[in-house]
């Protein structure tokens, strides 16, 4: 079997493996850990095989289209197997990609991305998008500010359609080029823009009075050594207390996220479990020869999954970090990829992942030691905005802030 790519990262990691018996008090519960989710086949089905290949063979002869042929149901076959292997809230996790769709996905976990660098929020009332942010050196900072109001695309009016239509018809658009009929205040104005490659800036810092906060975009390549560097440099400056942003972080690099959090944990410290195929253990512990001191406070919301939630969970497990906001998204399992002959790549959990205490979040997500809800929607304008203007209107940062310095 061809070895899976993870996209790991030289950085602190260490990692044993056990298999067959696990420690019960430290690792994955044997009663808990596998499988996630309904695989197997709850009925007899005798003669797999030739059954499928004699569906197949109806297929052609009867089907009302003579288009059908044999690339096409191999094709649509082999998607049906990686959605059954797949979570049932995240059918497409198991992906089949052309080479140059996984190139863009690589590249993304680089921190580059290939769009248009624009987030918006859509009002049904008057058919417009809202431009909440652009991405620093994309194609649309050049052309668009925060708050621009965009009535049409491609001279498409936007009133009336559903979130799949406009997600689609966005999509569509920032394949190739789009024209965006632009009101910003009593000017009307049309701008062209056409996708670009640009790097993704997932850092944000600002600081205020004894305080940093911090927000984290994405969990890509790199980024846990910008974090570093910037804690290094805060402590240097006395800053006492720091908040992480992890809301609306879909996570990235499975490894950049256990870099994240041995950050803030010595060596030694167990980070996280993995649990593979015929009963394998992965431990992952800390190597790091001299953790930060800080204690930061996380912000986390339902958006915030994967890789993120790594970091999250072990911070929390060894309470180096509260929690604050809502329920986490709950993405617990770990996907390899591997390179098929033909040139297309596949992409399929491999292994389930444990937090220090050897609990699961797949489906149930981390929950927050502090509830405090904001709108999903409304973060990236709120992460927009000078940290006064956002301690007074996000509450979560609010009740972050509050537990910050009420503890000192």
């Amino acid at each position: 079997m061809r070895t899976p790519r993870l996209f790991l990262l030289g950085f602190f990691l260490a990692i044993t493996s056990t298999s067959g018996a696990v420690d019960q008090q430290s690792s994955p519960r044997e009663n808990e850990s596998r499988p996630l989710f309904p695989i197997a086949l709850e009925h007899p089905f005798n003669a797999p095989e030739e059954t499928f290949l004699e569906v197949k063979d109806y297929l052609k002869r009867y089907y009302y289209s003579d288009q059908l042929n044999d690339e096409a149901l191999y094709h649509a076959a082999i998607q049906g197997m990686l959605r059954h292997v797949s979570p049932p809230q995240s059918p497409e996790l198991a992906k089949l990609w052309p080479a140059t769709d996984f190139e863009r996905f690589n590249s993304e976990l680089d921190g580059i991305q290939h769009a248009l660098g624009l987030d918006v929020r859509y009002s049904a009332t008057d058919g417009s998008l809202t431009v909440t942010q652009t991405a620093p050196g994309s194609p649309a900072a050049k052309s668009l500010k925060t708050h621009d109001r965009i009535m049409r695309i491609n001279g498409q009016a936007l009133k009336g359609i559903n979130a799949q239509q406009l997600s689609q018809t966005l999509a569509q658009a920032a394949k190739d080029s789009v024209t965006f009929t632009v009101v910003r205040d009593i000017e009307v104005f049309d701008v062209t823009l056409k996708s670009a490659v640009y790097d993704v800036q997932n850092l944000h810092l600002k600081r205020f009075q004894d305080s940093a906060y911090i927000g984290i975009k994405s969990v890509s390549r790199g980024v846990a050594s910008a974090l570093k560097k910037t804690l290094e440099k805060l402590e240097k400056e006395g800053i006492d207390h720091v908040i992480i942003d992890l809301r609306n972080n879909a996570g990235g690099d499975f490894y950049e996220g256990l870099a994240l959090a041995e950050l803030f944990l010595d060596r030694g410290t167990p980070l996280l479990y993995t649990l593979q195929n015929e009963a394998t253990v992965e431990h992952y512990r800390s190597s790091n020869p001299e953790a930060s001191k800080l204690q930061p406070i996380l912000l986390i919301n339902e958006y915030t999954a994967s890789a993120a939630e790594v970091f999250a969970a072990a911070l929390r497990d060894h309470q180096k970090a509260r929690l604050v906001g809502t329920r986490s998204h709950g993405k617990a399992t770990v996907e390899g990829t591997y390179k098929l002959d033909n040139g297309y790549y596949i992409k399929f959990i491999i292994a389930a992942m444990y937090s220090p205490r050897g609990q699961s979040w797949q489906s149930k997500g981390l929950l927050p030691d502090y509830f405090a809800e904001s709108s999903a929607g409304k973060i990236e304008e709120l992460q927009a905005l000078p940290f006064k203007r956002q301690l007074q209107q996000d509450l979560p940062l609010a009740t972050a802030w509050k537990l910050l310095h009420e503890s000192n």
